[in-house]
């Protein structure tokens, strides 16, 4: 049997699996919500007195009744509550 006979499935084999990653990775958009996540929005604000400046704030609530965890995320300088709408 030769060398190439003897290499040539798995050759094809890993072949078939970079196309399979590559096809993947083709349609994968890191921003994109799971069809299945639904929250209700809630866009609220409230006043900080002491640097008298309003602070926006966006709640995504979820579906569900049960307890879930809670994540704080600050969008950082310059940003905006409508600018992260990826994270639900």
């Amino acid at each position: 049997m030769s060398r190439l006979s003897r290499h040539l499935p798995l050759a094809l084999f890993f072949g078939l699996i970079g196309q399979l990653v590559v096809a993947a990775a083709a349609n994968y958009d890191p921003l994109s919500l799971a069809p299945f996540i639904q929250a209700q929005v809630l866009d609220l604000s409230f006043e900080d007195p002491a640097r008298q400046r309003e602070l926006p704030l966006r709640l995504y609530l979820p579906a569900s009744a049960a307890p879930s965890p809670v994540v704080i995320f600050s969008h950082g300088l310059g940003g905006s509550r409508q600018g992260s709408a990826f994270r639900g």
